[in-house]
């Protein structure tokens, strides 16, 4: 399946012990639509290397995912065909982060195509503050981390919660903006988000 002439997935994450499991399901008008993808990994390797397949049945390599240095206080991971071509990266943007979680990401060019940035600055903020605070942190940990995609000051798409699941479950959306866009950087950047920003 051809997925760039859609723009709207829903990321599943099923409820394991010590693995993230995750499958991305076409969505629209807020319905779950076919299975495009499918991710299972140790939670504690998750900054290692990444292969997501095409289903669950895992016969198919669709493409990976893998930090660049393990220790990179930046976060840069590459998303790579099957072959180990670049597709595009990730990367933490570490001081904007520091007040506001912000990922910048690329094309294969090293082309910036977007930003993704917590929705709320002010959530952001008390996430911040309340994790210093007995108890209040731990509330706080519910709190869903919502994005938003910018390009040149606009917002392009989302990465929002879907609630009515015990399952986290994540809607990814792109505007017209980011036709170009290859969809699996932005499949790729919602399972960086849910997995290294502790939603």
């Amino acid at each position: 399946m051809d997925l760039q002439s859609y723009s709207s997935f829903l990321l599943v994450q099923k409820i394991t012990f010590l693995v993230n499991r995750y499958q991305y399901f076409l969505y629209d008008n807020n319905v779950q639509g076919e299975s495009v993808a499918f991710v299972e990994q140790k939670r504690f390797a998750f900054r290692e290397h990444v292969t997501i397949w095409r289903s669950e049945e895992k016969h198919e390599a669709f493409f990976t995912v893998r930090a660049e240095k393990i220790l990179d206080v930046h976060g840069k991971f590459l998303i790579e065909d099957t072959s180990g071509q670049l597709i595009g990266y990730c990367r933490k943007g570490f001081a904007a982060s520091l007040l506001r979680s912000t990922w910048e990401v690329y094309d294969r060019s090293d082309a910036l195509l977007f930003m993704a940035k917590e929705k709320s600055v002010g959530v952001a903020l008390g996430r911040r503050v309340a994790q210093f605070i007995p108890i209040l942190g731990d509330v706080a940990q519910i709190i869903p981390f919502n994005f938003i995609l910018e390009k040149d000051g606009r917002i392009v798409g989302s990465d929002h919660r879907v609630w009515g699941s015990l399952n986290d479950r994540y809607a990814l959306e792109a505007s017209d903006e980011l036709k170009y866009c290859d969809r699996r950087i932005l499949l790729a950047l919602g399972i960086l988000l849910d997995a290294l920003q502790d939603r």
